[in-house]
């Protein structure tokens, strides 16, 4: 999930025609560039639009590459940028002309995301592109872009030359052509990085500025959080997780930002030009410039104090007053702060010294502890980079709770520093050719451990106190020939428990390990308990790395899949369509998964034609577009539902379309009582589609008919297409742990039995949105009933057609077997009837009660007998839809292994034709 939000003043709506007439303003020599038709450069400098004729050459390749046929490609042959193309939509507007794509050209390693300038750092005020130009020269090329908002009009150039091979360069001219608008008294270039990339906060000019892997929360608190969170720094460094197949990492920097405007003499009118305040901010979710559009009065530049915070309010860029700024980014094929600060310091001098461990990590510390840089040592050991004069100390961290310190001088000449030993590893043996999970859980007062942690020290502090990244204390085995076959923990005590899945059995086994001994973990396998047959395991909404929001292996996510024994993934990448064919081909996994080919469409962008867009969408299977815009994804922003989907179904005949977590809590459906809060426009997401329901701007009433306010906006025709937006296949009433948001389950399941009611027969999902190694994968899952259970034998269609007749349930546990010959989705006919069916759940999962609902009420409750057996006759009056619910407590085990979650079930609906005449009426609201 997204949310960015900075400052929210009032939008300004953009003029074209005053958008044209401002551009005109510019001096003639910024506007001088080639056609946008240029389809050459000189030597390896090539500033061209991608088109279908050239883009199998320059369409960018990497985890995040987005650049296709449409956009705007920079290269100098050792770098290749991609600026999208106007109609190609952005994180933070419906329109593009943004950086989307950044890596080497010879390397498919794309890990750049996106970036956006804002007006007072409000999403609400982008900076929107117009038009997008080239230019290419004896020595540089670049993409300009021109655009703006209100009066404000901005151009900006991204330069690529021979002379710095390594940078991508950023100009930009920012200015106020009229006097009569808001204006703005901060500009904010975005970079966006939603969790995936860890970043480090480094000043070029004075390191003793520099913040390091210690970040401020800015996003979630805002503009009154500025004091803590900026800070007097230049450079922004993000780095690749180290498992990435192909490091990279960026730089970006802030090389200077100036004012012009107009100075009156006695003579004449001249410009005058000073340098402005600008800090970095940097968190989980963004990096970020902030520049001023003025000098402060009181308390000076250095420091955005409360003093300077107070003083913001009343700035405003002037009329005829222009902003110049000059960014650059440099990239460099590592994944380590070395790999750029050796760049930007490449004058100064060599440290070199060597790790024994060549998994160790290294902090550079100036001596009174600010952070300087961080580096890995080569597969040889070997440490090289470069440091001005200074006193340092140099902190070596490794797995195992191992570290050693060295204190340093630079002093006008290369220094080489003998090797470095760590403590022995205390090291555990794992267990080959098996798939499974394995859950270390640390006893008496052992630490459980943290099997993905980079050593960086990276935290992000809000104002509740210091959040770090989420340990993940689990490994997590295909039974393939490249699972890890051993790791370095902390000496102690360890309970570690073994599992599959929900149809497995849970193993355990306890180990005691001291201090750099070698110990092979030796636990029993976990076993097949529940058998399934004519059902496979599916979830579906998956991340991995090509979502924008993270940077997880696609690799280690078909591991971490086949552990969970799931067994159809849903590859859902936000706004990209990813095929992990080539990853389940290289790894040998083609007889334990199944991967479906789909998107998340992901709208984030409040318009005035839809203030809360229309959240976030699921379609599988699709096709991938390799050459087109986000592989061919949809565009999601400024559009209603019913068109995307209208889109999707066009395109891909056998889609299948789901709404996912269209709810934040029950507050905003109506809690118990059927109450909205007087709050709710605050409260509304723009994920949760229902919370706001798109153009309606009003959450969904799930007591009201749809044919009243504000509900009736779902059921509107589109009077082209016939397309409602309710016309979405299936909607999620699980997703992740139900310890995430407790009520949001019961929300989500009171909308869906309203929509059934009402004669909308959308079906009910249950998937985890996993993103990361710390995030559960398969859990919740679907049961989808299929022929043939073999994934030897998976068929696409038949898997379809069960989802899209209802033929599924979700599950955290239970497994429910209904009487022979009854599916869900089925209509049954006649008054009276009797449903019978067991539940099974493996030993360690807890399960008591079982209920089923007529038309969404309960009629009965039942607490299960020990064979899972039960037995429901009932009578109906009218047309109904019969559900159960199976439920139990987490116990000790199942806490263990799925912390978060508790077993439940819940299936789709069959339907009650009482008179025979198969036509389904609904029992309405």
């Amino acid at each position: 999930m997204i949310h960015f939000v900075i400052r929210s003043w009032e939008r300004r709506i953009v003029h074209g025609a005053q958008i044209f007439f401002a551009l005109a303003v510019f001096p003639l020599s910024l506007l001088s560039t080639s056609s946008v038709k240029a389809e050459t450069g000189v030597g390896e400098l090539r500033a061209i639009q991608i088109t279908a004729a050239n883009a199998l050459d320059l369409i960018q390749q990497g985890p995040d590459a987005a650049g296709g046929i449409g956009d705007w490609y920079l290269s100098n042959g050792t770098l290749c940028a991609v600026v999208s193309n106007i109609d190609h939509e952005s994180d933070l507007s419906a329109k593009g002309g943004v950086l989307i794509d950044l890596g080497y050209c010879d390397r498919a390693d794309d890990q750049y995301v996106a970036a956006q300038d804002l007006l007072d750092g409000s999403r609400k005020k982008p900076v929107d592109i117009d038009r997008i130009d080239t230019a290419v020269g004896a020595s540089e090329a670049a993409v300009i872009t021109f655009g703006g908002r209100g009066d404000v009009i901005v151009e900006t150039r991204y330069r690529l030359n021979m002379a710095t091979p390594n940078r991508l360069l950023i100009s930009k001219r920012i200015q106020r052509v009229a006097g009569d608008g808001d204006g703005f008294g901060l500009y904010v270039p975005v970079g966006f990085n939603y969790h995936s990339m860890e970043s480090f906060v480094f000043n070029s000019r004075d390191l003793h500025q520099s913040n390091g892997f210690k970040q401020e929360d800015f996003v979630d608190r805002g503009i009154s959080a500025f004091s803590d969170s900026a800070r007097n720094a230049d450079t922004i460094i993000t780095l690749s997780p180290r498992d990435s197949v192909l490091p990279i990492s960026y730089g970006w920097r802030l090389k200077s930002a100036t004012k012009s405007f107009p100075k009156k003499t006695s003579s004449a009118v001249t410009q005058a030009d000073i340098l402005l305040p600008s800090f970095v901010l940097a968190d989980f979710s963004s990096t970020a410039f902030l520049v001023l559009s003025d000098n402060f009065v009181l308390g000076g530049d250095a420091k955005l104090g409360l003093l300077q915070l107070a003083q913001l309010a009343m700035m405003s860029l002037g009329k005829n007053e222009t902003i110049k700024l000059e960014e650059e980014i440099f990239v460099a094929a590592g994944d380590d702060v070395a790999s750029i600060t050796d760049l930007i310091l490449e004058d100064t001098y060599d440290f070199v010294t060597k790790v024994d461990d060549v998994d160790a990590v290294v902090h550079v510390e100036l001596n009174n502890g600010v952070p300087v840089t961080h580096v890995h040592p080569n597969l040889q050991g070997d440490i090289e980079l470069k440091l001005p004069n200074g006193k340092y100390q140099l902190r070596v961290v490794a797995k195992g709770d191992r570290k050693e310190t060295r204190e340093f001088a630079i002093q006008g000449q290369n220094l080489t520093l003998e090797t470095i030993v760590l403590a022995k590893a205390s090291r555990i043996l794992i267990p080959q050719g098996e798939a499974m999970r394995l859950v270390f859980k640390g006893l008496d007062g052992t630490l459980d451990p943290d099997f993905q942690n980079p050593l960086t020290g990276f935290t992000v502090r809000d104002d509740e106190g210091e959040r770090k990244q989420r340990k993940v204390s689990s490994l997590f085995l295909a039974g393939i020939e490249s699972d890890l076959d051993y790791v370095d923990v902390a000496p102690g005590r360890y309970q570690v428990y073994a599992t599959r899945g929900i149809e497995y059995t849970v193993e355990r086994s306890e180990i005691l390990l001291k201090q750099g001994e070698t110990v092979e973990l030796e636990i029993a396998v976990p076993r097949r308990e529940i058998q399934t047959p004519g059902f496979i395991a599916s979830d579906f909404h998956v991340h991995s790395g090509p979502s924008m929001d993270n940077a997880f292996s696609t690799v280690e996510r078909l591991r971490t899949f086949v552990a969970e024994h799931g067994e159809v993934m849903v590859a859902s990448e936000h706004d990209t369509i990813y095929d992990f064919t080539p990853q389940v081909a290289q790894l040998k996994l083609q007889n334990k998964i199944v991967v479906v080919t789909g998107t998340e469409m992901t709208s984030e962008v409040p318009t005035a034609r839809l203030p809360h867009t229309i959240g976030h969408v699921n379609f599988f299977p699709v096709k991938q577009k390799p050459l087109e815009f986000r592989r061919g994804a949809p565009n999601g922003e400024n559009r209603r539902l019913r068109e995307v989907i209208y889109e999707m179904k066009r395109e891909n005949p056998d889609v299948i379309s789901q709404l996912n977590h269209a709810r934040e809590s029950l507050a905003l459906s109506g809690g118990v009582g059927n109450e909205l809060p007087d709050n709710i426009v605050d409260m509304m997401s723009n994920q949760s589609y229902l919370d706001h329901m798109g153009p309606a701007a009003h959450p969904y009433q799930a007591d009201k008919p749809l044919d009243e306010y504000p509900n009736r906006v779902l059921i509107e025709v589109d009077s082209v297409t016939g397309m409602k937006d309710l016309d979405f296949d299936l909607m999620e009433l699980m997703n992740g742990p139900q310890g995430n948001r407790p009520d949001r389950v019961t929300a989500l399941r009171k909308d869906w039995l309203s929509f059934v009611k009402q004669g909308h027969r959308i079906k009910a999902a249950a998937n985890s949105d996993s993103h990361t190694m710390a995030s559960q994968v398969a859990l919740p899952r679907n049961m989808v009933a299929v022929a043939d259970d073999r994934l030897s034998q998976f068929d696409i269609k038949a898997f379809s057609a069960a989802i899209l007749k209802g033929n599924l349930y979700g599950t955290t546990g239970p497994i429910i077997e209904l009487q022979a010959g009854l599916n869900m989705g089925d209509m049954l006919s006649g008054e009276k009837q009797r449903f019978t069916g067991k539940v099974k759940h493996a030993s360690w999962v807890n399960v008591d009660q079982i209920q089923v609902q007529v038309n969404g009420e309960t009629v009965s409750s039942k607490k299960l007998n020990v064979d899972g057996e039960f037995s429901f006759d009932l009578n109906f009056v009218v047309d109904s839809f019969v559900t159960f619910e199976v439920k139990g407590e987490a116990g000790q085990v199942y806490q263990a292994v799925y912390p978060g979650f508790s077993p439940y079930a819940f299936t789709n609906p069959i339907y009650i034709d009482v008179n025979g005449d198969e036509q389904w009426q609904p029992p309405g609201i």
